[in-house]
C-alpha cells in the first residue's frame, strides 16, 4: 500500500512541472535583430595638378610630384616655367601648352589665374650661355608681349576677348598681365582636365637696350568649389 501512494505523488509533481514549462512559453515572442557596425562617414578631396610634360606639381604638395599627405592646400614651389624662353628676339614667340587636373573627388565649380608683379633682372645665361653683357631698358617687362588662351572654349584668357588668341602684341604685356586676375574660368569636376596656351613674344619693336635681360612673373592657379 505504502508504495502505490508513493508512486502516485511522483506522477503529479511531473505533471506540475510540465504545466509551469507550458505556461512561460507561451508568454515569449518574435524579434529581428540588425546590427550596424560600419557607421561612418568622411570628407571628399579638392585638388588641383598642373603639367607641362614630364613635370608635375600637386595644390597639396611641393616639388615636381605629387604628395602623398596633404599638409596644406599651396603649392608655392612649383618649377614649372610656362613662358620657357630665355633667349627671345625681336619678333619671335614662344608657345608653352599646360594642362590642369582635378584628381580629387570633389569638383570645382570655379577656377581662377593669378598673375603676380613683373620683376627684372640681368639674363645671366641666354641660352645657357654666359652672358656679362646686360641691356639699359628699366621696363622690359613692357617689351614682352603675351597671350594665355582656354583651349577647352578657344577664348583667350588674356587679353580678355571672347575669341582666339591671336599674335601677341603690346596689347597685352607682361606690365599689364601684373595685377590682371582672371576669374570665373570653367571650373573642374572630379578627374577632369583641361588646357591652356600660354605664348610669350619680345616685341618687335624691342631695341639694343633690351639685350641680356630677363623678366620674371609668379602665375597661381585656383580652383574653387
Amino acid at each position: 500500500m505504502s508504495r502505490r501512494i508513493m508512486a502516485i505523488m511522483g506522477c503529479g509533481l511531473l505533471a506540475t512541472a510540465a504545466l509551469s514549462l507550458t505556461g512561460f512559453t507561451a508568454l515569449g515572442g518574435f524579434s529581428a535583430t540588425v546590427e550596424n557596425n560600419a557607421g561612418s562617414t568622411g570628407s571628399g578631396t579638392l585638388l588641383l595638378q598642373e603639367g607641362v610634360g614630364s613635370t608635375i606639381c600637386i595644390s597639396t604638395g611641393t616639388g615636381t610630384t605629387s604628395s602623398t599627405a596633404i599638409t596644406g592646400n599651396d603649392n608655392a614651389t612649383c618649377p614649372i616655367d610656362l613662358f620657357n624662353d630665355s633667349n627671345l628676339d625681336p619678333g619671335a614667340t614662344e608657345s608653352t601648352t599646360v594642362t590642369l587636373t582635378n584628381p580629387g573627388t570633389l569638383a570645382g565649380s570655379s577656377l581662377a589665374l593669378d598673375p603676380g608683379t613683373c620683376t627684372q633682372s640681368d639674363n645671366s645665361s641666354p641660352g645657357g650661355t654666359s652672358n656679362t653683357y646686360y641691356g639699359t631698358d628699366t621696363d622690359f617687362c613692357g617689351e614682352l608681349d603675351v597671350t594665355i588662351e582656354d583651349d577647352g572654349t578657344s577664348t583667350c584668357v588674356f587679353p580678355a576677348s571672347g575669341s582666339p588668341c591671336g599674335a601677341p602684341s603690346s596689347s597685352g604685356t607682361l606690365d599689364s598681365l601684373a595685377g590682371a586676375d582672371q576669374t570665373g574660368l570653367p571650373g573642374l569636376g572630379a578627374g577632369d582636365s583641361t588646357t591652356y596656351t600660354v605664348t610669350i613674344g619680345l616685341d618687335s619693336g624691342a631695341t639694343n637696350a633690351d639685350q641680356g635681360l630677363l623678366a620674371t612673373v609668379p602665375l597661381t592657379w585656383v580652383l574653387s568649389q
